[in-house]
């Protein structure tokens, strides 16, 4: 979070392969912290997900839609 407010993002990308249970449940972690905002900083997650044994999905397509949403990407 200090650096999301040091250089003032409020929009962050999050890219989930959710092919196993526990990376959909980190998915769930780290959407409830920055819906929270106990930190004092607003910030608009936008999530995508995918399942990596289905191949319609290219990651670099992902990359490309989540670029346009937000300055920061988590990917998991």
């Amino acid at each position: 979070m200090k650096i999301f407010r040091e250089y003032d993002w409020h929009h962050v990308s999050l890219i989930v392969d959710e092919s196993e249970l526990s990376n959909t449940l980190i998915k769930i972690n780290i959407q409830t912290i920055f819906k929270e905002s106990e930190f004092g900083h607003e910030i608009k997650l936008d999530t995508q997900s995918f399942d990596k044994r289905e191949n319609r999905t290219t990651y670099k397509k992902l990359l490309q839609q989540s670029s346009r949403a937000a300055r920061g990407i988590i990917d998991h």
